[in-house]
């Protein structure tokens, strides 16, 4: 859902935005909604390929050698932008005084809390990922 909204905005749509938030809408601000669509999509595709190599026992000092370091870096990387920016965009959107006219719509309050919570289940896929790889048995041994 963050993702749809954000490539919305990236292409210049201006659903969702109050009147004066969509009259700042320009180049730069779609340069930043289609980066959040970046990470969405990294962290998104970094936590299917590590879902789908779960079979696959490797220990963790041969991490940076593999190609498992791909995925990884894809996920986490995904999802600190998404919750990081989603939380200090959606504390910003929170704070903003409801009589200006720049006030936060609840389309923009509601698409950076999911992407809160998107960023922060990816990391928790990440950590159950490393607690398993960690309980495996080593396959060298």
């Amino acid at each position: 859902m963050p993702a749809a909204t954000h490539l919305l905005w990236a292409t210049g749509s201006t659903v969702g935005l109050s009147p004066a938030l969509a009259d700042r809408h320009a180049s730069d601000t779609a340069a930043q909604e289609a980066t959040f669509v970046l990470y969405a999509v990294a962290a998104a595709v970094g936590l299917v390929l590590l879902v789908l190599r779960r079979g696959r026992a490797l220990p963790l000092s041969c991490l940076l050698y593999t190609s498992l370091s791909v995925p990884l870096l894809a996920a986490g990387v995904g999802s600190a932008a998404l919750s990081g920016w989603g939380g200090w965009l959606l504390l910003g959107s929170l704070t903003a005084l409801a009589g200006e006219d720049r006030a936060a719509t609840p389309l923009i309050h509601v698409t950076y809390a999911v992407q809160v919570i998107i960023g922060l289940l990816v990391l928790a896929a990440g950590a159950r990922f490393f607690a398993r790889r960690a309980a495996a048995p080593d396959p060298a041994a």
